[in-house]
């Protein structure tokens, strides 16, 4: 009877720790004294709760590590880029001194820098890719330091906001967005109204009203994902991906138009992507869960939609009967003119609208709009061969698709898909070859 009750203790001790572990790789957690964030970065998403001196850490990946880290003071500041956290905390010992602690893959202390501020007082932190830290100060100037910790430059002018992007580092001022270097800044974009800024991903940034930037040579607004505390957004292959009340909403990268919208039981406190899975946080009362989708979920939608060939209510019907979107996209033969298009498709109470071009021949990078009142579905057109967007295929398209293999001028978006003729999802000679008999015939 003895030996029975100690096997039935035992079992329910075991049950316990399995619970509690679950609980704290994957499940909910408590979140009371902390804050609690998606951090973007090239290597996946994490998950950060930080309190006075402590800072929990999880990865949003397949691995889905989680640390831990507790420090001797109060945590400053921190900043994750290329799979590394960086934590600035103030040493107990002497005033004015800090420790940045760097830590990868959950790996104990990889590094730790002893660093005199200038200020004694931070309020941000970023890094660039040649390991020089870049810290804001109670005066709002940016004191750059190596990554042996030795102080290098301080920038005068008032900075309220930094971020790592790319392997450089962003910041804000009143006068615009810049990027930042050891040897001074260079403006990229012009002020807002919202003053940090915050990295959605290698190729946009956002802002705390919601906005969502373009980088390029410039800083370009091409969204307002109307969440106006700080920005959720985060990039996949297709789409920029942010949250409503009870939804999740893709946007198209380029113009930041809405695309498409996925129910949720919930509205996340905030909204992140990697690897095209879109990962969303939830918290209510006290407690926080996380939850990944695959960004096909909006082509499912549209399949869904479309299972019939048909998408009907009392007064709406859209019908693709023989051209039919593959996600954000339709492609088409090269020669099918708008006025064909136009013929194969039944849109009744919607709006057809093709934009500028509305006759001749439809090339790559067309468009097509499909509206009511309170849906608005948008496609771009590809076809294939046609990377130049001309409607035809010629030897502008085979020049640049040699271009592109030789590296000298890369296709990028739906350009880039016109290219892969044989739909093995990269450009190669036999794609080149391909586009050569098209233009032949």
């Amino acid at each position: 009877m003895r030996r029975v009750l100690w096997c039935v203790l035992f079992t329910i001790m075991m049950l316990i720790c399995t619970v509690v572990s679950i609980v704290t790789v994957y499940g909910t957690q408590g979140v009371s004294g902390y804050e609690v964030d998606l951090v973007n970065d090239s290597s996946g998403v994490f998950l950060t709760r930080k309190g006075t001196d402590t800072l929990y850490v999880k990865k949003i990946a397949p691995e889905g590590n989680e640390y831990k880290y507790t420090f001797e003071n109060s945590i400053v500041a921190s900043c994750i880029y290329d799979n590394r956290i960086y934590v600035l905390y103030d040493s107990s010992q002497q005033t004015g001194i800090s420790y940045i602690e760097q830590f990868q893959n959950g790996a104990s202390k990889d590094k730790i820098m002893l660093i005199n501020l200038k200020h004694p007082t931070a309020t941000q932190m970023s890094v660039d890719e040649k390991g020089n830290f870049y810290i804001i100060n109670n005066k709002s100037r940016v004191e750059i330091y190596s990554k042996n910790g030795v102080y290098q430059n301080t920038l005068s002018d008032t900075f309220y906001s930094i971020t790592p992007l790319s392997g450089k580092t962003y910041a804000l001022n009143n006068n615009g967005i810049f990027s930042l270097s050891a040897d001074g800044f260079e403006k990229l974009g012009a002020r807002k109204d919202n003053f940090f800024i915050y990295r959605i991903s290698d190729n946009y940034l956002g802002d705390r009203g919601g906005n969502v930037y373009k980088i390029k040579n410039s800083v370009q607004n091409i969204l307002n994902t109307g969440n106006e505390t700080t920005v959720s957004c985060g990039e996949t292959e297709n789409y920029l991906v942010s949250f409503g009340k009870n939804s999740l909403n893709a946007y198209d990268k380029e113009s930041g138009e809405l695309i498409d919208s996925v129910p949720l039981e919930y509205t996340p406190k905030a909204v992140s992507a990697y690897n095209n899975k879109v990962v969303t946080l939830n918290v209510d009362k006290g407690d926080y869960s996380v939850e990944t989708k695959n960004e096909k979920i909006f082509d499912n939608s549209e399949t869904t939609q479309n299972a019939h060939n048909t998408e009907t209510s009392s007064s709406v019907s859209l019908k693709f009967e023989k051209f039919k979107p593959q996600g954000k996209y339709i492609y088409v033969p090269k020669g099918t003119t708008y006025s064909q298009f136009k013929k194969s498709v039944t849109y009744s109470g919607y709006k057809l609208n093709f934009g500028e071009k509305k006759s001749g021949n439809i090339g790559t990078g067309g468009k097509v709009t499909f509206s009511t009142n309170t849906k608005k579905k948008k496609f771009t057109f590809i076809v294939l061969g046609d990377v130049t967007g001309e409607g035809n295929v010629n030897t502008r398209d085979i020049d640049s698709i040699f271009a592109h293999l030789l590296n000298s001028s890369k296709l990028k978006n739906e350009y880039k898909k016109a290219a892969d003729l044989n739909g093995d999802g990269k450009i190669s000679n036999a794609d080149l070859v391909l586009t050569v008999r098209s233009y032949e015939k």
